[in-house]
C-alpha cells in the first residue's frame, strides 16, 4: 500500500508519540526506547528536509515554466510582426507575400494534425417529435 505524505508524517509523528507516552513499559520489555525514537525522529527529518526542497524544486518549475511562456509568446509576437513587416514591404498582394504568408499557413498545419482520427457523429435513431 501506498502512504501519501501526509499519512507517513502522521504515521511517524504517531510512532514518536506511542513511544514517549508508553516508554517505561518498552524499556521494561528490553527495547531501547531512546535509540529507536532518536533514529524515527531522524528519519522523519531526512523525508522532511527532502519534501521541502521537492516543493521548493515545484515552485522554481512553476514559476520557470510561467517565465518560459512569456518568453515564447513574446518571441511569436516579434516573429509574427516582422513576418508582417516583410509582407507589407512587397505588398501583401504579390507573390513574394504569399510565399511569406505560408510560413505562418504551414504552422497551423502542423499544428491541425492532418493524421487524427474523427470519430463520425452517432446517427439518431429516435423519430423526430411530432
Amino acid at each position: 500500500m501506498t502512504m501519501t505524505w501526509t499519512e507517513i508524517l502522521g504515521f511517524l509523528m504517531s510512532i514518536l508519540d506511542i513511544l514517549s507516552q508508553e516508554k517505561l513499559a518498552l524499556i521494561k520489555g528490553g527495547m531501547d526506547v531512546d535509540l529507536v525514537s532518536a533514529e524515527v525522529a531522524h528519519a522523519l527529518e531526512e523525508a522532511r528536509a527532502a519534501n521541502d526542497v521537492q516543493e521548493s524544486h515545484k515552485r522554481q518549475l512553476r514559476t520557470s515554466t510561467d517565465l518560459v511562456e512569456a518568453r515564447a509568446r513574446r518571441a511569436y509576437i516579434v516573429g509574427s510582426s516582422a513576418l508582417d513587416m516583410a509582407m507589407g514591404a512587397v505588398s501583401k498582394d504579390s507573390p513574394a507575400a504569399k510565399n511569406f504568408q505560408r510560413i505562418r499557413s504551414k504552422i497551423r498545419q502542423e499544428k491541425n494534425d492532418v493524421n487524427a482520427v474523427v470519430q463520425p457523429v452517432p446517427v439518431p435513431t429516435a423519430e423526430p417529435m411530432k
